[in-house]
């Protein structure tokens, strides 16, 4: 008869293996059969709960927003039974309960729901400082927060004075990879807070950073790389901004395709639009955009890039089509916490702002 904690161990020790040659999908599958063996052996420890954070942050960090809810909001539930909210687990280089927590509230955000992934975050800062979180933990979760303030547009002066403090650590620390991570975060805020040249040093630094040493293998590259492409377009920089968007492609379709790929669609769609004008390549990026956050679930940043082609083609005479959008973005988000300004009220423009 088999032995179901035994096979979890084993199913565990064969994802850390893979995880160690680099092999992270078939690591995933093995975790999530460790998952099965351990909760039907009735294994409800610290180990179980670890395992569901590894699963879902695996599927988070590439953009599969609804295969990594269940299982962050289950390590999230499971630590917070077991009084781990400030428990450092066996092998873990970050607090636990930290990662569940902004990983799960960057994902809801994600999927239109703002206000509870507002709280998840608060709850991270919150187990931040009663667990004294290490330099790591801290940068991780400013990163997910800036991600979450440029997404749902509300960047507070009380986060971009902690990034850039988190920034000022890093350097002191001499830590590479840390400090590309800090400066990903401001360059993210800068973005936000329509400081472009801003945006475009600290994009820069991170891509420097993430490619060189210590920060190659960083999961985050072809994200630095969207960023600086962003901020070279909105400097008018269109040669740099195209060969950034061409660079940072590549790793992004290897490390988060369902992610970054409509990103990048919309960069690209961004770039033909500055240099053409309004054209049919230009019409058929930000669909392409647009289909492929749908397509991950990724609701609000599809809201986001739609209503900008709303405004583009009401911009060039296209009130018709520009209102046919509008009304297909009321029609797919029904149950989503839109903001009152992306229904259509009097905003300023988003442009250079989607996520």
């Amino acid at each position: 008869m088999e032995d179901p904690e035994r096979l979890g161990q084993a199913m565990r020790t064969r994802g850390l293996l893979q995880t160690f040659r680099g092999e992270q999908a078939a690591a995933r599958e093995s975790f999530k059969e460790a998952l099965v063996y351990l909760q039907r052996a009735n294994n409800n420890s610290a180990l179980t709960a670890y395992l569901a954070l590894v699963v879902g942050v695996s599927y988070n960090e590439e953009g599969c927003w609804s295969e990594a809810a269940p299982h962050l909001s289950e390590a999230v539930r499971a630590m917070e039974s077991q009084g781990l909210t400030t428990e450092y687990f066996e092998g873990s280089i970050t607090l636990p309960y930290v990662t569940g927590c902004i990983q799960l509230g960057y994902n809801q955000a994600v999927q239109g729901r703002v206000d509870p992934a507002a709280r998840l975050f608060e709850q991270a800062d919150a187990a931040a400082e009663a667990g004294e979180a290490n330099l790591l933990t801290r940068i991780a979760a400013c990163v997910w927060h800036a991600r979450f303030a440029t997404l749902t547009r509300q960047p507070t002066e009380a986060l971009w004075e902690r990034t850039a403090d988190l920034l000022a650590r890093a350097e002191a620390a001499s830590a590479p990879l840390l400090e590309a991570m800090a400066h990903y975060a401001v360059a993210v805020l800068c973005r936000a807070r329509g400081q472009h040249a801003d945006a475009h040093r600290h994009a820069l630094a991170s891509v420097n950073l993430a490619t060189s040493g210590e920060g190659t293998q960083s999961k985050f590259i072809g994200h630095a790389y969207y960023e600086l492409g962003l901020a070279l377009l909105a400097l008018q920089r269109l040669k740099e901004s195209r060969e950034a968007c061409e660079t940072g492609l590549r790793p992004a379709r290897n490390q988060a395709k369902a992610w970054l790929e409509p990103r990048y669609a919309y960069l690209r769609a961004r770039l033909a639009l500055a240099r053409k004008g309004l054209t049919q390549t230009v019409r058929n990026r930000m669909e392409r955009s647009i289909a492929g956050d749908e397509a991950a679930g990724a609701t609000l940043p599809a809201a986001h890039t739609r209503l900008e082609f709303a405004r583009l083609l009401a911009d060039h005479g296209r009130q018709e089509e520009a209102e046919e959008l509008m009304a297909a973005l009321q029609e797919r988000s029904p149950d989503v916490e839109l903001p009152a300004w992306l229904g259509g009220e009097p905003r300023p423009s988003p442009r250079g702002n989607a996520d």
